[in-house]
């Protein structure tokens, strides 16, 4: 490690806490919420600030690229003191080409999705793996009738999986919600400078008291903390699943 990003104190913290004018709209982009979180991780700050220290030359800089990228599944670096640009924009049909602009999403793909095929005179064979398929709500048993047009199944089929992958995923996860997500940011930049715990308390939690206020902010710091140092990457991930549905 450097002396310079030695001497530098971590997490730096991105913006003033108690303004929340500077923080993102819970209707913003999932990626820019993935960015917000990913440029406040420590490891990731203090991985830039070296990376500037070196010559500015493609021989110097391209194995300390090559690290922050597998370790952040990131492409081309970006300071974490920058918004995301303009440019982070994530078009429909995007990851259906070789040529990927985004800076730090290269690597982000889809899920593959489990798909079983079965024809007509397989289905005894396959009745008990179909009737445990269908009481799973993770799962979706679609059947074509092939002697029809396929066109409109297809497309009644994509509107049924988008419905319900919305759906499981939501009820997957609880703790995406991005109203609260602006808590969190508010809470890592808060503790980055120190802030007191009692400022906080009344900023963030005014309607709570006490211990209970306390246990809620020590509760919402690790969720925090959870997305900035890896929870970022699923958020980001659905993003490119949104983009590509």
């Amino acid at each position: 490690m450097s002396a310079a990003a030695a001497d530098r104190c971590y997490p730096v913290p991105i913006e003033d806490w108690q303004i929340r004018e500077r923080y993102p709209d819970p209707g913003d982009p999932d990626v820019d919420w993935a960015w917000e979180f990913l440029r406040r991780n420590p490891e990731y700050q203090r991985a830039w600030d070296e990376l500037q220290l070196l010559p500015d030359t493609k021989d110097a800089r391209k194995p300390a690229n090559a690290r922050i990228e597998q370790r952040f599944r990131i492409e081309h670096p970006v300071s974490y003191t920058e918004p995301i640009p303009d440019w982070f924009e994530i078009a429909p049909g995007l990851y259906d080409t070789e040529e990927l602009p985004q800076p730090w999403l290269a690597h982000v793909r889809p899920p593959e999705p489990e798909i079983i095929a079965v024809r007509p005179e397989e289905m005894t064979a396959y009745a008990e793996r179909m009737r445990a398929l269908s009481d799973d709500p993770r799962r979706l048993v679609v059947v074509f009738d092939l002697a029809s047009d396929l066109d409109p199944q297809i497309k009644e089929t994509k509107t049924l999986f988008q419905e319900n992958h919305h759906t499981v995923a939501k009820d997957r996860d609880p703790n995406w919600n991005p109203s609260m997500w602006v808590k969190h940011l508010r809470i890592l930049d808060g503790y980055a400078v120190k802030a007191d715990k009692e400022d906080l308390l009344l900023e963030l939690y005014p309607d709570k008291d006490g211990g209970a206020a306390l246990s809620t902010l020590i509760r919402a710091k690790g969720k925090a903390e959870e997305f900035r140092d890896d929870r970022y990457w699923r958020i980001a991930r659905r993003a490119v699943c949104r983009a590509n549905s």
